[in-house]
């Protein structure tokens, strides 16, 4: 299902599926009235155990966060990353994703632990996507921007191919 201004609604594919259900159920409820003995009773059993399975099915869950990252799609969560390996003023991520990130698309978010503070001017890397510089409003990083053990949210601005931090 797919949020609208608060409300769910449900996509193409449930509306589709609905419509097919209810053809089915529809069809099975007139066989049975039309039909006499063990057809109409086949009939009737088929129609009940379609509405009870009906009753019973969940939403599919939405798409792992694997296939969001994957294929560039940027939302307002932000992708995890494993703690940094990196040193100095690299910091070296891997996500926790396979495939793993393919390429960084323009908005995402992501979010790591730092293993070790900045000095001064400072890089990211994802999943050896090479190493992309991360700022903070729209400067180098300084020393203390990024500290020890600090979880550190930074946003991939595709215009100027920078991470930015999120405060």
């Amino acid at each position: 299902m797919e949020k609208t201004a608060g409300v769910l609604e449900k996509t193409a594919s449930e509306k589709l599926i609905d419509a097919v259900h209810n053809s089915v159920v529809f069809c099975l409820d007139h066989i049975s009235q039309a039909a006499s003995g063990s057809v109409a009773d086949m009939a009737l059993v088929h129609k009940e155990a379609l509405v009870a399975a009906k009753q019973a099915t969940l939403p599919l869950p939405p798409a792992p966060a694997a296939t969001k990252a994957t294929t560039g799609v940027a939302d307002d969560k932000p992708i995890e990353l494993a703690p940094d390996s990196g040193s100095g003023n690299s910091f070296i991520c891997l996500s926790a994703f396979a495939p793993a990130l393919t390429a960084y698309k323009d908005g995402a978010l992501f979010a790591f632990k730092a293993t070790h503070p900045n000095s001064g001017s400072s890089s990211l890397s994802i999943d050896a996507l090479g190493p992309v510089n991360i700022k903070r409003n729209a400067r180098d990083l300084v020393l203390g921007d990024i500290l020890d053990k600090n979880h550190v949210l930074v946003r991939f601005n595709g215009t100027t191919r920078c991470f930015e931090m999120v405060d």
